[in-house]
C-alpha cells in the first residue's frame, strides 16, 4: 500500500518547483526579455481614415429597390467596394499575421521547458529465507516521481531545476524507504552565445519584420485607395453627358 507521506512529499516539491517558475519566468524575466529586446511589440496605426464628401452623402438612409439604368456610385461607395473586394488586399492583410507567428517562435526559445514523470511498480518475488533452509516470497512497490524546469536566458544562461522522490515498500522490511533530491544547475556561455546582444538579435530581427508588415499593409492599402479616388475623379466629367457611374 502507497503511504500518503509519500505524495504528500512529492506534492510539496511540485509546490516549490512551480514557485520558482512563477517567480522567474512569468513575471519579472518575461517582462526584461520583452524590454532588451525594445520593448512589446504594439501594433503599427494601419488603419485607412476617410472624410465622406458632402456631396457624396444621401439624406434617405432606407434601403431603396434599384433603379432602372445605371447605377450612382459616390466615392466612397467606390472605396469600400474595392477594400472589401480586392483579392490582392485580402492577401496583404494576411502576412502580418503570419510573421506574427515567426515572431512568437524566436520569443518561444525564452519559454521555460516543463517536465514531469511518475512511475509506479510491484515486485513480486521469491528468495533464500534468512535461516539459509528455506525461500521465503516478498512483494516490493516502489514508486518513482520527477519534475524539472529548463529555461534559457538572454545572457547565455541555461538554468536547470529537477525535484525528485522515491519511495521503496518492501515487505522483507519493517519501515518504508524515502529518498528526495532537490539539485540546480546553472551553464554559462563565455565566448560563443554570451550576451544578450547575441542572443535577442532574432528575435528583434522578427519583431522588426511584423512591423515591416505591418507598414506594407498600410501603403498597399493606401495606395488602393488613392488608385480608385483618381479613376473615380478621371470618370466624374462624364455625368455631365447623363451619364452616372
Amino acid at each position: 500500500m502507497i503511504s500518503s507521506q509519500f505524495f504528500h512529499s512529492l506534492l510539496k516539491n511540485f509546490i516549490m518547483v512551480g514557485l520558482f517558475l512563477m517567480t522567474i519566468s512569468c513575471g519579472i524575466l518575461q517582462k526584461q526579455i520583452d524590454q532588451t529586446a525594445g520593448g512589446p511589440n504594439t501594433k503599427a496605426d494601419t488603419a485607412v481614415y476617410m472624410t465622406s464628401d458632402a456631396s457624396d452623402e444621401t439624406p434617405d438612409k432606407r434601403p431603396t429597390p434599384f433603379p432602372p439604368g445605371p447605377l450612382k456610385i459616390t466615392t466612397t461607395d467606390a472605396l469600400l467596394l474595392s477594400l472589401e473586394n480586392n483579392r490582392s488586399l485580402v492577401v496583404e492583410r494576411l502576412n502580418p499575421s503570419i510573421q506574427k507567428t515567426v515572431e512568437d517562435v524566436e520569443r518561444a526559445v525564452f519559454d521555460p521547458e516543463t517536465n514531469a514523470v511518475i512511475f509506479a511498480g510491484r515486485t513480486d518475488g521469491e528468495r533464500l529465507a534468512r535461516a539459509g533452509s528455506t525461500t521465503e516470497t516478498y512483494r516490493s512497490d516502489n514508486v518513482d516521481g520527477l519534475i524539472s524546469l529548463k529555461q534559457f536566458v538572454p545572457t547565455g544562461t541555461t538554468v536547470s531545476l529537477e525535484a525528485s522522490t522515491e519511495m521503496d515498500n518492501s515487505s522483507l522490511y519493517r519501515d518504508t524507504f524515502y529518498w528526495t533530491r532537490l539539485g540546480m544547475s546553472l551553464n554559462q556561455a563565455i565566448l560563443r552565445g554570451y550576451g544578450t546582444d547575441v542572443n535577442l538579435v532574432r528575435l528583434r530581427q522578427a519583431r522588426l519584420e511584423t512591423r515591416m508588415s505591418e507598414y506594407e499593409l498600410r501603403g498597399f492599402t493606401q495606395a488602393l485607395v488613392a488608385e480608385v479616388e483618381e479613376t473615380y475623379s478621371g470618370l466624374r466629367p462624364c455625368q455631365a453627358s447623363g451619364r452616372n457611374f
